[in-house]
């Protein structure tokens, strides 16, 4: 399986769903292919140590309050007329020396607390780590906020109309139906995989994980190896049906597959996460009372879509050119895809969530 998750700094939806669901989809010890919040977010503090001056000025321009705002233009303003100056005198030169170090201890204490801030809400060093390794992959796509090291640029439209499917490496889409606060923005449809009605798409509960968030990649590695072992049989069936669910020419034949197939073994394989050896640790601190979700099923392609837009993952602009790859090929995009969605079992988290985020702010200023 080749799980892709597309996820933006603009959504209204959860970063528990990016950050938790991600280390879930980790632990299948499949192919995980992110685009959104891709590489330059994870690679943010090595890149920004190699920035020019004139690039970190406007940095903290874009990071800081209206009064912050107003003292760094002062900054880059009275420093752009000292470059073009011809006649420097000793003094100025000194000053303005004086003024680039204060600054650039400035700023390493603000990327220090972006990046900290980046690695709580997104898991970014500890994902950074599993690319390195491999097991993860960014996909680059057109953003005008990123900048600096890229993965090759694909366009968003090719990711989400699965055109970058390939033969031996079928795509499920990873999605999350919660706010910031629990709450559902997307309907959908039924659960009931029995449910005669094929076209609504279905739901079902496959794989259970306690709270994730603060796992390192070394331990993710070993929940990763132990688990794979015992849930083999069961990925093995689920890469069968998103197979047909994709490919197959009749629409109930991958609902067929998992009810038959699925159904009888789900029950017994839903929480081994929670009785491998590697895991009891992380089982036994932080909120055991909670329960996070994954869930396999089917969506209709138009339902898939509107979750995108519903959540701000794509624009209107892109919204349209996937509508129109269905006026294209309408037989194509009739359909349903695979796909994976997280859930919580009690909202709660959410507000022990917004505790745990709150972090100390360093304390920056600088004398102009």
């Amino acid at each position: 399986m080749q799980l892709i998750v597309h996820y933006t700094m603009s959504t209204p939806a959860s970063h528990l769903i990016f950050n938790q669901g991600r280390r879930m989809l980790y632990c299948l010890d499949e192919e995980m292919y992110i685009s959104g919040v891709g590489y330059s977010y994870h690679y943010f503090l090595d890149e920004a140590k190699d920035r020019t001056f004139e690039f970190k000025l406007k940095f903290m321009i874009d990071q800081a309050d209206e009064h912050g705002k107003a003292a760094y233009q002062k900054v880059y303003e009275e420093y752009k007329f000292f470059l073009k100056s011809k006649n420097k005198d000793s003094k100025w030169i000194i000053q303005t020396n004086i003024l680039k170090r204060d600054f650039e201890k400035l700023y390493d204490l603000t990327i220090k607390d972006v990046g900290s801030k980046l690695q709580i809400t997104h898991g970014t060093s500890t994902f950074r780590e599993l690319h390195d390794c491999k097991k993860v992959v960014f996909y680059g796509v057109d953003d005008p906020n990123i900048v600096g090291k890229r993965d090759t640029i694909i366009p968003l439209e090719e990711i989400l109309s699965l055109k970058i499917a390939d033969e031996d490496d079928i795509p499920i889409l990873f999605l999350g139906n919660e706010d910031y606060e629990g709450k559902q923005l997307f309907d959908t449809e039924i659960k009931d995989i029995l449910a005669k009605d094929h076209t609504k798409g279905y739901l079902v509960d496959v794989f259970q994980f306690p709270y994730l968030q603060d796992v390192q990649a070394a331990q993710l590695k070993a929940i990763t190896f132990e688990l794979s072992k015992e849930i083999e049989p069961i990925k093995e069936d689920l890469k069968k049906w998103a197979t047909l669910a994709l490919k197959s020419s009749n629409p109930k034949e991958a609902q067929q597959f998992f009810i038959k197939n699925l159904v009888p073994i789900i029950e017994n394989k839903r929480r081994t996460v929670f009785q491998i050896n590697a895991a009891k640790d992380v089982c036994s601190r932080h909120y055991p009372n909670f329960t996070f979700h994954l869930q396999f099923g089917e969506l209709p392609i138009d339902k898939i879509w509107e979750y995108y837009k519903t959540y701000k993952h794509v624009t209107e602009e892109e919204f349209e050119k996937l509508l129109k790859l269905k006026e294209q090929n309408p037989t194509k995009f009739t359909r349903r895809w695979p796909v994976v969605f997280f859930k919580t079992d009690n909202k709660a988290i959410y507000y022990k969530q917004e505790i745990q985020d709150e972090q100390p702010k360093t304390r920056k200023t600088l004398d102009i």
